[in-house]
Formats: C-alpha cells, sequence, structure tokens
C-alpha cells in the first residue's frame, strides 16, 4: 500500500491495488471453509512468492507491474484472512484475547518498519526481496500448526497442546474427507463440576 509510486497516478495505483484487494476474503471465507486453512495459507504464500520474484523483472512495463503487485496484494491479504482466522483456532481460552492483540502489535510494527524499507535505498526491487524472505519464513512458521477445520475452540491449555492430533502434516484435510479425521472426544467432566452444575440448576 505504501509503494504507489508504480503509476505516475498515485491515487489511480490506490484505486488498483484496492480493486484487487476486494475478492479476497471472499476467497478466503470459500477456501478455508472447503478445501481447510492449512492449502489456503500455503497456497497463498506461495502464489504470492510468485509475485515477488516475477516483480522485479516486471519494472519495465508500469501496467505489468501494477498488475503484479496488485495480484501480491490479493494473495498477501488472503494470507492475513487465514492468520486472523487461525490464531483464535489454536490458542486456548485464557490466552486467546492476548494471543491476537500480540498478533495485531506485531502487524503495526511491520507497517512502522515498511516505509523505511522502502526509502532505504535498496533499489526498485529490494522490497519485493524481503517479502519474498518474510513469505517464506511465515511458510515456516505455519508447519507446526494443525489443520483446524471442524475442530472445536481449544478451552484449556491441554486441549490446546493435544490439537491436531490424528492429523498428520502430509494429510490434506478438506471438507469432503473431514468424517476421516473425526473430532476428539470432549474431555471428562470433574464430579465437582457436575455438582456445582446440579446445584445451580
Amino acid at each position: 500500500m505504501l509503494s504507489m509510486t508504480v503509476l505516475s497516478n498515485s491515487f489511480l495505483a490506490h484505486f488498483v491495488l484496492s480493486f484487487f484487494e476486494l475478492p479476497s476474503n471472499l476467497i478466503g471465507c470459500v477456501v478455508t471453509h472447503y478445501l481447510g486453512r492449512r492449502f489456503m495459507a500455503f497456497s497463498n504464500f506461495l502464489l504470492l512468492a510468485l509475485c515477488c520474484l516475477a516483480a522485479p523483472f516486471c519494472t519495465h512495463s508500469e501496467w505489468v507491474l501494477l498488475t503484479v503487485v496488485g495480484f501480491a496484494k490479493l494473495f498477501s491479504t488472503s494470507a492475513l484472512y487465514v492468520a486472523y482466522l487461525m490464531t483464535p483456532e489454536v490458542l486456548p481460552t485464557p490466552i486467546r484475547t492476548s494471543g491476537m492483540g500480540t498478533f495485531v502489535v506485531f502487524g503495526m510494527l511491520g507497517m512502522v518498519v515498511a516505509p523505511h524499507v522502502l526509502h532505504s535505498g535498496l533499489g526498485e526491487a529490494g522490497h519485493y526481496w524481503i517479502l519474498l524472505a518474510l513469505t517464506g519464513a511465515s511458510a515456516l512458521t505455519m508447519i507446526p500448526l494443525p489443520e483446524t477445520l471442524g475442530l472445536q475452540l481449544p478451552q484449556t491449555f491441554q486441549e490446546a497442546e493435544e490439537l491436531g492430533q490424528g492429523r498428520p502434516f502430509k494429510s490434506w484435510i478438506h471438507h469432503w474427507n473431514l468424517h476421516r479425521f473425526p473430532q476428539p472426544p470432549p474431555p471428562p467432566r470433574d464430579e465437582h463440576d457436575e455438582d456445582s452444575l446440579m446445584q445451580k440448576s
């Protein structure tokens, strides 16, 4: 968003990039529901990496570069949708709010650093290589996260640690094979808790 100098008219460049961003959340919603969170994340990281690789070689044409940057914005926004979706799905209830807050803070730090990167004298293609490196790092951090499609939100730290058991990394879990990966059984209730519920009722 801060690199609006692709075209001589920055307002037109902003409009085109915003146009590419419009379908990102809709695509993210549909794909994560039917094809899974991990598939959506890794496919977006791969497509975003390809855009970052292509952008430095498209600087000869303003509209070609703007198109590549537009698709990069589409894929990065879709990846951000997955991040906002999976963060509360893998964190237990006691730290879910603070975890989301930490996630947002690091996102804001990225926005603080971005102008300095753009004006650091790395050349026209420098920030694309940095974005490529960040995309690769993001893909690596996704590896230990389980597929959360169809899983209930973990309530305790123990449930969060056991989240994704029986869902190996190499398995592609999606809407049509979700029945092969059933929900884990609910944790046994303590008798004291059952007595408390009886007294309240």
